[in-house]
């Protein structure tokens, strides 16, 4: 588990309170904490899953991705995004959790697809060839989610520096 405390020591309580996971403190348990543990319905690997996932979606908030819903779309245009697809069994064309930054406009938007499995899981045949053929990460921990997302970032800076040398070389 990450322990940002350090990195961001100006993070306010509630942050702290609402993501203990990601500032190394342990969750207080309540007496309703028992219901949550078992989400209904759902297998054990299944819950955990769910669990990573919506722990790397509260840490790719802390980085300023917002959650591309109808109403988010409808108030803001330029953004890093993230969509989560629900229940995307049978959906072979897309992984699971697709991250867009359109910061620089729609024509210069760009997006990564990462599948979060937990160890054990399986990928279907249609992911292991996308896997293969680079077309996106899977990740068997959280720590490899959060790796992919920075690699992605620091590789999408790269690029924005050079073609900004470029433009400025043009225009002189």
């Amino acid at each position: 588990m990450t322990d940002l405390s350090a990195k961001l020591p100006h993070a306010s309580a509630t942050v702290r309170a609402q993501n203990p996971g990601l500032f190394g403190i342990a969750p207080e348990k309540t007496e309703q904490d028992g219901a949550q543990d078992e989400l209904p319905g759902m297998p054990a690997h299944e819950q955990t899953e769910k669990r990573m996932q919506d722990e790397f979606h509260n840490w790719l908030k802390l980085l300023g991705f917002r959650p591309r819903t109808p109403q988010d779309i409808q108030r803001h245009h330029l953004g890093l995004w993230y969509i989560h697809l629900h229940k995307p069994v049978g959906n072979p064309i897309l992984m699971d959790t697709i991250l867009i930054d359109s910061t620089r406009g729609a024509h210069r938007a760009r997006c990564i697809e990462i599948e979060l499995k937990i160890k054990g899981g399986r990928l279907s045949p249609e992911q292991r060839c996308m896997e293969m053929r680079g077309e996106c990460v899977v990740a068997w921990d959280l720590d490899q989610a959060k790796d992919a997302v920075k690699v992605w970032r620091k590789m999408l800076m790269d690029e924005d520096k050079a073609m900004n040398a470029a433009d400025r070389e043009r225009n002189k």
